[in-house]
């Protein structure tokens, strides 16, 4: 009894709404890929492992430093939301791990907005609608995250900074036009 109480945490896996877990048998063959623990209450050998992974949609807002066409540094604020594929959980355990935002998400999101922004001059991305910059962005993102079990819920730009001498230099250029 004292042994089980102090092995609790260990033999007694809460799995909450909303999560998903695998399970890593140190003496049994390593990861557990044919099974994904859903909600509810499971007992394991506390030898073994489980991990737990949120498989609800998640969001990370993250800023990007990007360089447009012609050389200028943008500021782009990125708002990501994905998720973990419920059916390739243990596949992604083994292969990525738990930290899969760090090591996949976030490197591939700022590799595709680098991508995007890359192709435009600071005064069409003025005139863009940020929803044809997130529509693009998306698309590049889940081009290669498609392989690696996780999905955008949805991407979107929410901001575009260009250096301030180029917005005035925008601005003065289209108060010339409207004055003329």
């Amino acid at each position: 009894l004292l042994l089980v109480a102090f092995l609790w945490r260990r033999i007694f896996i809460a799995v909450d709404s909303g999560e998903a877990a695998v399970l890593f048998r140190r003496f049994g063959g390593g990861t557990e890929l044919e099974q994904i623990y859903g909600e509810g209450f499971h007992i394991i050998g506390p030898w073994n492992t489980m991990t737990v992974y949120e498989v609800r949609v998640q969001e990370k807002t993250d800023v990007v430093q990007a360089l447009s066409s012609n050389g200028l540094t943008i500021m782009v604020t990125v708002s990501m939301r994905y998720f973990p594929e419920f059916n390739n959980l243990a596949v992604l355990h083994q292969k990525v791990g738990p930290n899969y935002l760090q090591r996949i998400v976030i490197p591939e999101v700022i590799a595709a907005v680098r991508e995007i922004i890359g192709k435009y001059r600071p005064e069409e991305l003025y005139t863009l609608k940020t929803s044809d910059i997130s529509a693009a962005v998306l698309a590049a993102a889940s081009r290669e995250l498609g392989d690696k079990f996780i999905r955008f819920y949805d991407l979107l730009v929410t901001k575009i900074m260009l250096p301030p001498l180029v917005v005035t230099a925008i601005e003065n250029k289209l108060t010339q036009e409207q004055a003329a």
